[in-house]
C-alpha cells in the first residue's frame, strides 16, 4: 500500500469527541464511493482519505500530511494541502465535510497544475485501524469480531459491531473501572455482556446450541498483597455440567509511585486568550513557563506560568516571520529560546522567552535541511535541536542557529528505521528518543542506534499511536498515547514500563486523544489534551 505512516484510527476508525456542544470527527477510514481518486490503488484495494487527527493521507497517491479540522455547525470540515501527490504536478488539496455522525465525508480533490477536480463521497469503514502493516494490507480491527476481509471491508451479509467502554479513575489512590462490551455477529448469534466495577461479570449466550458461561471475579489489593476467586459455571441443551473453581493467591509486590495526581487544568475550545483549537505541542522552561502550540486555526504559541495563568501569545496564520500554518511541536532551550514545529510552512523558526523572532531554516524537500511536514522538536544541553521529519522518515539534528549537523533515518521497521517518526526528545546524557508511531527508539546524540521497545496494542508497554514522548530530570521517559490508548506511559531510561494513567472522556485525568506530553523541574507532567482542547498538570513524586 501506498500509506507510508502508519496511523491509527480508533477501535472502528472513528474517534469523536464534544468540543462546545459540537461533534468532532477526528479520526477514520473514509472508503471512496467510485473509481480512486488519483490513480489505481494498490493491489486494486477501495480508495480511502484516512484521518488520524492531524494528519490525513489518500490511499491512490497522497502521503501523510497535515490536515485543518474546523467545527461547524453542519459537521467537520476537513482541509489539507500536499506539496505533490503520485501521479499529480504540484499541490493538491482536499476540501471536504465530514457529517455530524461522523459517517460520511463529501469533498473536493483539486490539483490546478494537474487539472483536476473530482468531487467525490466517502463512507466511513467499520473494519480497519488504519495501520498499515509492512508486509502488505492492514490489520483488521477488532480480530475475531467483524467479518472483515484482507483489505479491511466487511464481507457481504455481515452486520455491524458495537463497541462502548467507559472507564472511570477513582483518587490518586485507588482505581474503579466500569466496562460495558456489547458484541453481536450473525449467524450464529453470539451476544457477550460485561460489566466490571472492581468486581467483573461476564454473561455469553450462543444458539443453536444454547451455551451459558457465568464467571465472577473479585479483586482486592493493596500495596503489597491480591486475592483473586473465580467460580466458573457452564450448562448445555443436551447435557449439563457444572464446574466451580476456586482460586486465592497471594503476591508481593513492589509499588511504583504514581504519577495520577491530577493538579489542575485549563482551556476550552475557542480563539481567546487561554482557549485553544486543537492543542498539539507542549514545552516547559527553566523558570517554570508552559508553551503550548494551538495548532489548527489559530496558529500561534500561547505561554502561561505553571499554573495555567495566561502569560503571552503569539503568531498568526501566514508564512512570514513569526506567522505559522499548523505549529505542531514546540521546545525550549538552556537560556529560554523556543523552537516551534512550522509544520505546513516546513521550517522551524526561533523565538525569544517573549515571543520576539529571532531566526528560521527550513523548506519543503528531502534534501539536508529540509522537511516535509516537521513535526517534533527537541533540544539538548548543548544547545543542539533536534528535529522529527516524518515523511522523510528521519531525524534531523542542527545547531540552535539552524546550521545542518547530521541526519539518521530510512522507511522501515528495523532499527533505526522509521515508519513516521512523530516526537523527539532528550536527556541529560545527551541521548534521543523518538516516538515513532507504534514504538520508542533509543540513539545517541549522534543517532546511533541503542534500544527500542513497544508494538502495537493498549497494553502496559504497547501503544495505538505514540504522538510524542518527553524526558524528566530521573531518567524517565513519559509517552502519549492518542486514540485507543488515550493515556501517558512511564517508562525507565531502558524502557521498563512503570506505570500509565488516563482513559477516554473528558474527566479530571481522563483524554480525548492527548497529543503532547511535557515535564518540569519539579517533576510535574504536563499533556496537550488536544480534543479536550485543554491543558491538564499531574504530579509525578
Amino acid at each position: 500500500m501506498l500509506l507510508a505512516v502508519a496511523l491509527a484510527t480508533g477501535l472502528l476508525g472513528s474517534f469523536c469527541v464534544l468540543a462546545e456542544a459540537a461533534p468532532a470527527c477526528l479520526s477514520g477510514r473514509f472508503l471512496v464511493e467510485g473509481p480512486p481518486l488519483i490513480s489505481a490503488t494498490p493491489d486494486g484495494e477501495p480508495d480511502a482519505v484516512v484521518i488520524d487527527g492531524i494528519s490525513i493521507s489518500l490511499t491512490s497517491g497522497c502521503r501523510s500530511t497535515s490536515g485543518k479540522m474546523t467545527l461547524a455547525r453542519t459537521g467537520t470540515k476537513v482541509n489539507a494541502v500536499w506539496p505533490s501527490c503520485d501521479g499529480l504536478r504540484g499541490k493538491v488539496r482536499l476540501r471536504a465535510r465530514i457529517d455530524p455522525t461522523c459517517k460520511t465525508m463529501t469533498g473536493t480533490l483539486r490539483a490546478r497544475r494537474g487539472k483536476l477536480k473530482i468531487s467525490f463521497s466517502a463512507k466511513l469503514s467499520e473494519c480497519g485501524d488504519g495501520i498499515v502493516d509492512f508486509g502488505g494490507g492492514e490489520e483488521c480491527e477488532p480480530p475475531g469480531t467483524v467479518a472483515c476481509d484482507d483489505r479491511c471491508q466487511l464481507l457481504n451479509g455481515s452486520p455491524s459491531t458495537t463497541t462502548t467502554t467507559t472507564v472511570t479513575f477513582a483518587t490518586t489512590t485507588s482505581v474503579s473501572f466500569t466496562t460495558t462490551t456489547t458484541t453481536t455477529t450473525a449467524p450464529p448469534t453470539t451476544s457477550s455482556t460485561t460489566t466490571t466495577i472492581t468486581a467483573l461479570t461476564t454473561t455469553s449466550t450462543t444458539r443453536p446450541p444454547t451455551t451459558s458461561t457465568s464467571s465472577t471475579t473479585s479483586t482486592t489489593s493493596s500495596a503489597s498483597t491480591t486475592t483473586t476467586s473465580t467460580s466458573t459455571s457452564t450448562s448445555s441443551t443436551t447435557t449439563s455440567t457444572t464446574t466451580s473453581t476456586s482460586t486465592s493467591t497471594s503476591t508481593t509486590s513492589t509499588t511504583v509511585p504514581s504519577c495520577r495526581a491530577f493538579l489542575t487544568a485549563w482551556g476550552s475550545y475557542g480563539s481567546g486568550n487561554g482557549q485553544f483549537n486543537f492543542p498539539e505541542g507542549i514545552a516547559t522552561d527553566g523558570g517554570g513557563n508552559v508553551y503550548v502550540s494551538d495548532w489548527s486555526n489559530n496558529s500561534r504559541i500561547q505561554k502561561f506560568d505553571t499554573s495555567g495563568t495566561f502569560l503571552a501569545t503569539w503568531g498568526t496564520y501566514g508564512s512570514g516571520n513569526g506567522q505559522f500554518e499548523y505549529p505542531t511541536a514546540v521546545a525550549t532551550d538552556g537560556t529560554g529560546n523556543v523552537y516551534v514545529a512550522d509544520t505546513l510552512n516546513e521550517r522551524i523558526q526561533k523565538f525569544d522567552a517573549s515571543g520576539t523572532f529571532l531566526t528560521k531554516w527550513g523548506s519543503y524537500g528531502s534534501g539536508d535541511g529540509q522537511f516535509w511536514n516537521p513535526s517534533g522538536v527537541a533540544t539538548d544541553a548543548s544547545g543542539n535541536v533536534y528535529v522529527a521529519d516524518p515523511n522523510n522518515y528521519r531525524i534531523q539534528k542542527f545547531t540552535s542557529t539552524g546550521t545542518f549537523l547530521t541526519k539518521w533515518g530510512s522507511l522501515g521497521s528495523g532499527n533505526g528505521q522509521f515508519n513516521g517518526p512523530q516526537g523527539v526528545a532528550t536527556d541529560a546524557s545527551g541521548n534521543v528518543y523518538v516516538a515513532d508511531t507504534t514504538r520508542i527508539q533509543k540513539f545517541t546524540s549522534t543517532g546511533t542506534f541503542l534500544t527500542t521497545w513497544g508494538s502495537y496494542g493498549v497494553g502496559n508497554g504497547q501503544f495505538s499511536n505514540a504522538h510524542s514522548v518527553a524526558t524528566d530530570q530521573g531518567g524517565n521517559i513519559y509517552v502519549a498515547d492518542g486514540y485507543e490508548g488515550n493515556r501517558i506511559q512511564k517508562f525507565d531510561g531502558s524502557g521498563t514500563f512503570l506505570t500509565a494513567w488516563g482513559s477516554p472522556g473528558s474527566g479530571n485525568g481522563q483524554f480525548a486523544n492527548p497529543y503532547g506530553v511535557a515535564t518540569d523541574g519539579s517533576g510535574n507532567v504536563y499533556v496537550a489534551d488536544s480534543g479536550n482542547q485543554r491543558i491538564q498538570k499531574f504530579g509525578c513524586p
